[in-house]
């Protein structure tokens, strides 16, 4: 009889350290995804940063407008080139006469 208390007390005593173990695991793979989230953040936080201080360099900043915006400084011009194409413009001088 008291061979089977011991036993039942060895496999109650097996399951409780197994769940254990499992709970602390669970938790370890969620501390280390959350470390990898924290270093994924601060890293996209770290290039926002960097981004930021370019918006006080009026060189950058004139890039940006002139690239992005179309913007332009007062008395300059903006030259527009069309690329052409055989299968939209016609391809003899004669179609393309004034007189036309």
């Amino acid at each position: 009889m008291t061979i089977l208390l011991y036993c039942c007390l060895c496999v109650g005593f097996f399951c409780a350290l197994g769940e254990r173990e499992q709970s602390r695991r669970e938790m370890e793979r969620d501390i280390f995804s959350a470390e990898m989230d924290l270093a994924r953040v601060r890293a996209e936080n770290a290039c926002l940063r960097r981004e930021e201080e370019k918006l006080f360099d009026d060189h950058y900043l004139t890039i940006l407008a002139r690239e992005k915006l179309g913007y332009i400084f007062p008395g300059e011009k903006i030259c527009l080139f069309a690329e052409v194409h055989d299968d939209v413009l016609p391809s003899t001088k004669k179609e393309i006469s004034a007189a036309d």
